[in-house]
């Protein structure tokens, strides 16, 4: 069972609704979430209403994503591949086509976990929340986004990000809007923009004894390191010299 969240603001309205509509079209009610409160609160409020609904992966979309037709089924497959990993739908890595090219139909990352297009399995989306909930990481929480922080999490938990070859999501800019200085926004490999949707047949995401590529982090100017955890640095990509000892992620609300 998946649970699809948009969260929404009354200025985005539109958007909200184009995206949507397409989470509709591929059988799926999605839950349009509107927060109060800093970021902190309303991000904490909407990890919390996603657990508490009893969905065994928890997909969030911000209101900019836009989905291939037919999207649920590549998805569905996707989760059925990697059960217990965290998927990234915004397939940034300017790697990916070339890893397309080689027969890789899955590559790994460690920090490129892009909010507008996540899946989250419910027990690991539980641990981020027990963590963003430890001292130690408070002041991390005013400080970086929801993206940031899961890539921290994914990094102090000694896991990774999945990627699917292609994704069944972009990123929507505005007009005029650039690609960031930082990295590529959109998704660099999708169904029906860089790959005919045509070339997808059941089996395209399954599991291989071998496991994916692990991508290396680009070159990039990035944001300065973070100084945390008593000393412990958090650089651009998210490494950490202290990993998170964790608690029980079971931990009820």
């Amino acid at each position: 069972m998946i649970r699809v969240t948009i969260p929404t603001i009354p200025a985005r309205a539109e958007s909200v609704r184009v995206l949507a509509e397409q989470v509709v079209d591929g059988g799926e009610a999605p839950c349009l979430f509107r927060g109060t409160g800093t970021h902190r609160e309303w991000t904490s409020a909407m990890l919390d209403e996603a657990i508490v609904s009893g969905a065994d992966h928890l997909v969030f979309f911000d209101d900019d994503a836009r989905l291939c037709a037919g999207w649920r089924e590549p998805l569905e497959e996707m989760i059925r591949a990697y059960p217990g990993e965290v998927l990234g739908l915004g397939a940034l890595h300017p790697r990916l086509p070339e890893m397309l090219r080689r027969g890789h139909h899955w590559a790994c990352t460690h920090v490129w976990t892009v909010g507008w297009g996540v899946v989250w399995p419910r027990d690991l989306l539980m641990g981020f929340r027990v963590w963003r909930r430890d001292p130690r990481t408070s002041p991390l929480l005013d400080a970086h986004q929801m993206d940031h922080l899961a890539n921290v999490f994914l990094r102090q938990a000694g896991r990774l990000c999945y990627h699917p070859i292609p994704t069944i999501a972009q990123q929507e800019l505005e007009p005029g809007e650039e690609r960031s200085a930082f990295a590529t926004r959109e998704s660099t490999c999708v169904w029906g923009e860089h790959v005919p949707r045509d070339r997808y047949e059941p089996g395209w995401y399954a599991r291989l004894a071998a496991p994916p590529p692990i991508l290396d982090f680009p070159h990039h100017s990035g944001p300065a390191p973070t100084r945390a955890w008593g000393g412990s640095i958090l650089d651009a990509q998210g490494a950490v010299a202290e990993p998170w000892p964790g608690r029980d992620w079971a931990e009820p609300l």
